[in-house]
Parts: C-alpha cells; sequence; structure tokens
C-alpha cells in the first residue's frame, strides 16, 4: 500500500527533531522544509543532522523576516510540488497561513494540521495578532499537534475538538539518546578528572546564554548553597550574549572558583556532561517547552525546573524533579539547599549511566501525531 504524502513546514532543524522525522517517515512518504539554515540564536552542525535525516528534505529560505515573523515565497508552489495529502505547519506564522490559502484555493485538496510548542501561560497570554492568527487558522485546520495535556486542556476549552488534537512531546526516542550517552562515557572520565569532580555535588545547567535563560537567577542561589557545602560545583554549558556578564557575577559572588563556564558544546560534549551532572536546572522567565529537560531525564538526572516551562508536565514532583516559581526571588535557593540536606551522592569515578527517569514515551507521542495526521488525510 502506498504511504501518504505527508509536507512538514518547520522554521528550523534542529537535533531535538530528528528521531521524531525519521519515526513519521516510517509511516509517510515525508518531505519537510526547512525556512532558516539554524535556529534564532542557536547553531547547530545542520550537515551533521541532515546527514541523520531519513525522509526528504529541502530549504525554502528566499523571502524576508519583518518584527521576527518569517514571510517564506513559494509555500504554495512547494505544495503543489510535492502534492501532498496533508500539510502540518509549525506554528501561526506568515508561512502557515499561506499554506491555509493554498488549501482554501485548492478546494480542500488535502489536509492541514497546525503543530505549535505553546505552552498554556503563552495561549493565554498571547498578543492580540497571535489570538486572531490562532482563531483564523484553527478554522481552517483538520488538526493541531501539542506538546502537553495541560495545553491540549486548554484547546479544548477554547472550542477546538480535542479528539482532532495529538499530545506529541518534545522529546527524542530515549534508546538512541542513551546509545550517544553511553558513547560519551569516556570523554565524561575525561572531564571528571580535568575539572576534579571527584567527591562534588554537581548542579548542571544548559543553554543559551540569555538574560531570559535565568542563568543569572542560577547562580545568586548557587552563591549561597555553594556557601554552605563547598563541594558543590555549578556547570553552565552554552554560550550567548550574558557570559561575560555572568562570569562577573560568579565572581562577585565568589563562586568563580566553583563555576564551570564550557561554552557551548553539541553532541558527545554535551552527552558527556549529562552524565556529569547530578540535579539539572531550569530556570527560564520564558520557557516554551524546554527540550533539555527531557534530554536530563533521560539521562537519569532529577530536574528543577521552572513552572512555567511545557516541560513542567514531565516532573513528578518528588519522584524525578522538583518545580519553582522562577518570579519568586528565594524559591530557587531554597529548593537547591533542601536537595543538598537530603546529602545526594557523591560524584565519584567510574561514570555510570543511571536509569531514565521519563514519565512519558517517545512511540506514544508519535502514534499520537500519525492519528492526527492520518485523520486528516483527504
Amino acid at each position: 500500500m502506498q504511504r501518504p504524502r505527508v509536507l512538514i513546514l518547520h522554521p528550523a532543524l534542529t537535533p531535538y527533531r530528528i528521531d521524531l522525522f525519521n519515526a513519521l517517515a516510517q509511516h509517510f512518504e515525508l518531505r519537510t522544509l526547512f525556512f532558516r539554515a539554524n535556529p534564532v540564536s542557536q547553531s547547530f552542525d545542520q550537515a551533521r543532522l541532515r546527514q541523520q535525516l531519513q525522509c526528504s528534505h529541502g530549504d525554502l529560505t528566499r523571502g524576508v523576516d519583518i518584527l521576527g515573523r518569517q514571510f517564506r515565497w513559494g509555500v504554495g508552489s512547494a505544495i503543489r510540488a510535492f502534492q501532498p495529502r496533508v500539510v502540518v505547519a509549525m506554528e501561526y506564522a506568515p508561512s502557515t497561513w499561506m499554506a491555509a490559502w493554498e488549501q482554501w484555493v485548492r478546494r480542500n485538496q488535502w489536509g492541514l494540521v497546525l503543530w505549535t510548542a505553546d505552552n498554556v501561560a503563552m495561549c493565554r497570554n498571547a498578543s492580540w495578532l497571535r489570538a486572531m492568527a490562532r482563531k483564523g487558522l484553527l478554522q481552517r485546520a483538520d488538526g493541531l499537534v501539542v506538546y502537553t495535556a495541560d495545553t491540549r486542556d486548554w484547546y479544548a476549552g477554547y472550542g477546538f475538538n480535542p479528539e482532532r488534537i495529538a499530545i506529541c512531546a518534545n522529546i527524542n526516542r530515549p534508546e538512541n539518546f542513551r546509545a550517544r550517552l553511553t558513547e560519551a562515557m569516556p570523554l565524561a572520565q575525561s572531564y571528571f578528572q580535568h575539572h576534579d569532580l571527584a567527591g562534588k555535588q554537581v548542579f548542571l545547567s544548559v543553554g543559551r546564554l540569555s538574560a531570559i535563560k535565568g542563568v543569572d537567577r542560577i547562580l545568586h542561589a548557587f552563591g549561597t548553597v555553594h556557601g554552605r557545602h563547598p563541594e558543590t560545583r555549578l556547570a553552565i554549558v552554552g554560550d550567548g550574549t550574558e557570559k561575560g556578564r555572568l562570569q562577573s557575577l560568579a565572581r562577585e559572588l565568589n563562586v568563580e572558583s566553583a563555576v564551570i563556564f564550557t561554552g557551548q558544546m553539541q553532541s558527545k560534549e554535551l552527552s558527556a556532561w549529562y552524565l556529569l551532572g547530578q540535579v539539572f536546572i531550569l530556570a527560564s522567565e520564558f520557557e516554551p517547552y524546554g527540550a533539555v529537560v527531557h534530554e536530563a531525564l533521560t539521562a537519569g538526572m532529577p530536574v528543577l525546573c521552572t513552572q512555567i516551562a511545557g516541560a513542567r508536565d514531565l516532573i513528578v514532583e518528588g519522584k524525578n524533579g522538583w518545580l519553582f516559581d522562577p518570579w519568586e526571588p528565594d524559591a530557587l535557593r531554597q529548593r537547591m539547599l533542601a536537595i543538598m540536606q537530603n546529602q545526594p551522592p557523591h560524584r565519584c569515578a567510574p561514570i555510570t549511566l543511571s536509569p531514565s527517569l521519563m514519565p512519558v514515551s517517545f512511540e506514544d507521542g508519535v502514534l499520537e501525531f500519525v492519528r492526527i495526521v492520518k485523520q486528516a488525510d483527504r
């Protein structure tokens, strides 16, 4: 039987999309088109990423960006050239409107599925322009893919048929991710020795070093924790415009010798730090999801997660992590101190891979995505 042709319009290729696209390619004749060479404020080795893709793919980069919104020429012609049964479009962007227009002009010859990273807070606080775009596109959509159950429930309350909503968390195939962790063990052992981590308690942060990520909040909390528990260390993996200011803050707090700024890391180097961390911290002031949370949990690391992140749905309080209010000045500090009072195990050699702490299934998410796409097939 011939598999349905499905076209995905996506902003840019990222590491955490590879497994999902490859899984979908097992069910559909899939083609993905990317609007940017890399995500805004991030840079990945695109040649390496695309070598891993097991579906047809290409670029649709001709156009302009206005106020952060992507206007790409050729959306309609790309759809006509591929002749899909279903188009999956990311967010309520101008390119999604172009796809919806093409669908209307072609008299609904194919189904339209919307895919959004919005969490509940973003849904509630959407600008009037985004709210209008959302309302109009949902009237055209045959299905909707969201990351979390909370977001599904919000859209159901908004009036979209819950039977046409799929929950597909922004996660990797765990066996692939854990295989990469295993491959990184020798490198992790090298980092362990280089940074003298024997007998230390390692807190880990991974992400872009920008103001919105709240790494300064982590440093302030760590300053108190380290003062009471000098065996603690904080590893900050990432790069960005705030790096210099954060390094200065570490000096001001007298924790410079206990904070490791690794710079941006990808692939095996990043995997090594997931093996070395004992508690992961996400302290963002704004975070649609937070893919690093599922990576940490898959590596077997409990997570201190801001309660505004979409990935909060992955946290089972006290089991695989804890939530905190990023706007409460002392919340993170108190959580970190409480963790230290429970005396987590000191980091020691040899480096081992802990059991996964992920509470949701990658396969279930894929099947949900497939269900919605097949339901939209005309």
